[in-house]
């Protein structure tokens, strides 16, 4: 119910924008012409101003500004005539102006009605991608302080060069995609620098499929392969940054060691043991069933060997001799 109500708030939003952004475009139009309008604007004559020409500027301009011949100009011996000629000029010019402001407005308030309406429709999946995005984006800044503070920790000098090696891969990856994407609407010389490394599939085919029109399109596979040398080289990037790290953690720790004294020693171990006990512990209590701990069996020697052995005998022994009775031989 709640979501039936959000999206009926939504559509009525979207229809006032519908009906008021391109009606009241024309009066915004006619208050604030220049301001609206991304045409070139040209300073026109007035009436006044024209009335108050000479005949020399009169002539001047029609020549200069509207390209009348200097033959037609001269024909013209009323000054009467000239001012109408020039003002009906100037006022086409005007016309012009204004028409081209109108067109652009009707489709700046059209395009502003449009994306309004489209954001207010989809406010929640955009909401959504952004909070996803933001998101990518806090963990992996948090990745590479974590490793940059491990480098500094470890004072690994590989460590950094990987890690800068890795960051240029990753812009790298960026680019390639941003430009791979923009290629499908838009051209720019900032793209990625990418071969053309086509395929054809009707020319692989053979045949009359490979003598048709198909056979001239194909697919450039330039962005997969560079794709997937990147990424394989940010993976053995990676791999090699980790084992630089656990040869500087290594090296770190025998040095810490090679320094302290059998008395901080003697701590160290105590305290791993108590941590392996308290390990222990915690997992018993975790497993009720860890406590019924199967006893202990603990080796016999040669001795508790050999008198088994000759227990086992004399048991043999007396048994034979009770089954060897009188009653036996009645047969």
């Amino acid at each position: 119910m709640i979501l039936t109500k959000k999206t009926l708030h939504r559509l009525i939003v979207f229809s006032l924008l519908l009906l008021l952004v391109p009606s009241n475009a024309w009066g915004w139009f006619d208050n604030n012409t220049a301001a609206f309008s991304t045409s070139s604007t040209t300073n026109t004559l007035t009436m006044e101003e024209v009335s108050e020409m000479r005949v020399r500027d009169l002539q001047r301009a029609l020549i200069r500004r509207h390209g009348y011949g200097a033959d037609e100009v001269g024909r013209v011996l009323d000054k009467k005539e000239l001012i109408q000629t020039l003002s009906f000029e100037e006022h086409k010019i005007r016309e012009k102006e204004l028409e081209r402001g109108r067109r652009d407005l009707f489709w700046k308030g059209l395009l502003t009605t449009v994306t309004v309406g489209v954001i207010t429709l989809c406010w929640p999946m955009i909401k959504h991608l952004w909070e996803v995005a933001h998101v990518n984006f806090v963990v992996y800044t948090d990745r590479k302080c974590l490793e940059m503070r491990r480098c500094l920790d470890y004072k690994s000098i590989e460590g950094l060069l990987g890690l800068l090696l890795i960051f240029t891969v990753e812009i790298l990856q960026f680019w390639l995609t941003v430009s791979v994407l923009l290629s499908w609407v838009m051209r720019s010389k900032y793209f990625f620098p990418m071969p053309n490394i086509s395929i054809k599939p009707a020319a692989l085919m053979g045949g009359e499929m490979s003598q048709s029109s198909l056979a001239s399109y194909g697919i450039n596979v330039a962005p997969m392969a560079i794709t997937w040398g990147l990424r394989f080289m940010a993976v053995r990037l990676e791999g090699w940054v980790g084992r630089a790290f656990k040869r500087s953690a290594k090296a770190q720790r025998k040095q810490e060691r090679a320094q302290e004294t059998p008395d901080e020693r003697g701590a160290r171990k105590q305290a791993k043991r108590m941590a392996k006990e308290e390990a222990r512990r915690r997992k018993q209590q975790q497993d009720p069933r860890s406590d019924q701990t199967e006893p202990e069996i603990s080796p016999l020697t040669d001795q508790e060997i050999s008198d088994a052995a000759a227990q086992v005998a004399e048991e043999s022994r007396r048994a034979n001799l009770e089954s060897n009775t009188e009653f036996d031989d009645l047969d």
